[in-house]
């Protein structure tokens, strides 16, 4: 079994980035879809440097 990781990657975030994400993929051994829902709040002296989300899914 091979395990990859795959990373979304959002520079200078803002709140009109929050909703839903889905990923898909597909290949010979079958597929995965995974969805993952982003709200995005800031209070006006904070900044977003990271933000990170992480799930790991196998089929």
């Amino acid at each position: 079994m091979h395990l990859h990781t795959t990373s979304l990657v959002i520079d200078c975030i803002r709140e009109k980035d929050s909703g839903s994400y889905k990923v898909m993929a597909i290949n010979s051994e079958g597929s995965a879809e995974s969805t993952a829902s982003l709200l995005v709040s800031l209070r006006e002296e904070q900044s977003a440097n990271y933000l990170g989300f992480s799930d790991c899914r196998t089929c």
